[in-house]
């Protein structure tokens, strides 16, 4: 979709593909699985807010 109706473009897609992949692994991990180190969910944040920044003001064609 983000590569259909928005643009940013198929790199943008990958990388917000892998963020929601690795947050919601993260989110919802097994008790026999590690949870996440502090380090994983700074860099996960600071992709989340790099690629919000990126699609912030793009919007659907038409508008």
């Amino acid at each position: 979709m983000l590569r259909s109706r928005l643009g940013p473009g198929a790199e943008t897609a990958r990388r917000v593909a892998l963020a929601w992949a690795t947050l919601s692994a993260a989110a919802h991990h097994h008790c026999y699985e590690l949870a996440p180190t502090v380090a994983e969910l700074r860099r996960l944040h600071t992709e989340v807010s790099a690629l919000l920044t990126r699609l912030n003001g793009r919007t659907e064609p038409g508008r």
